[in-house]
């Protein structure tokens, strides 16, 4: 049955938070949530969703300016978006959420945890002044294995491994912490992969564990993170190789 979860206030609970979808509904394909409502309301948890098929999925609604989870899980039919959860009235039929706000979700995974998240992030009627925001931090390690629509995807330490490179939206590496998007990451026009400061005191390189190709997207280098890195002795960024293609800029 359709249900929604509200977490408010500062969360204290330590341990996973799991919602299952089972009923199989094509008249309201998004009918279970959990909404985050405040920033610290889940600061210590792990989400976890899970649905039954393209009928049934489980939705974290990010309600709020900058939430913190200890993890994310979830199957092929989990979503994440920004915004409130939605009743029948609302939300009907196979319609997915879309975002009614600007939110960052941060996903700060401890350094002896992995997790796996299969679900979609966001969603691409989504806009730059309504989106999903998603940053990674923490030393551990979180895959991301669906389709991703965030308005910036930044990975500010340990690492993050995605399988769709972004269909929009903006990226950033911070130096220390590592993007592995299997062979190949792949911008279009008007994406952008920005090398940045991590963590306070991160001198490492920033990594990308892939080749990188413009086809019209651009590379940019934050001054201070160069600085940072190369008085240390390291490169800002370290890749396995780049393409540029079209219109491609690379900026410092």
């Amino acid at each position: 049955d359709d249900i929604t979860i509200i977490l408010k206030g500062d969360g204290g609970f330590s341990g996973t938070i799991s919602l299952e979808r089972n009923r199989n509904n094509a008249s309201r394909t998004h009918g279970a949530f959990i909404e985050l409502a405040s920033d610290t309301a889940a600061k210590n948890a792990v989400i976890s969703l899970s649905g039954t098929n393209a009928n049934s999925v489980a939705s974290l609604a990010v309600n709020t300016h900058n939430a913190t989870i200890k993890g994310l899980v979830g199957n092929e039919h989990s979503y994440v978006y920004a915004g409130e959860s939605m009743d029948a009235a609302e939300l009907s039929g196979t319609a997915r959420p879309t975002a009614t706000r600007n939110a960052t979700l941060v996903v700060n995974v401890d350094s002896d945890k992995e997790y796996t998240y299969a679900g979609a992030l966001g969603c691409t009627a989504d806009t730059a002044s309504a989106g999903l925001n998603l940053v990674k931090t923490g030393a551990g390690v979180q895959h991301l294995t669906g389709a991703i629509a965030t308005n910036n995807l930044t990975v500010q330490q340990g690492t993050l491994n995605i399988s769709q490179a972004p269909v929009r939206g903006n990226l950033a590496i911070g130096l220390g912490a590592t993007l592995n998007a299997g062979n190949n990451l792949e911008l279009g026009s008007g994406q952008r992969l920005s090398v940045a400061a991590g963590v306070d005191g991160a001198t490492g390189s920033a990594v990308l564990g892939s080749s990188l190709t413009l086809n019209g997207g651009s590379l940019g280098f934050d001054g201070g993170a160069v600085v940072a890195a190369n008085a240390a002795g390291n490169a800002a960024l370290s890749l396995q190789g780049i393409t540029l293609n079209g219109t491609a800029n690379i900026n410092f």
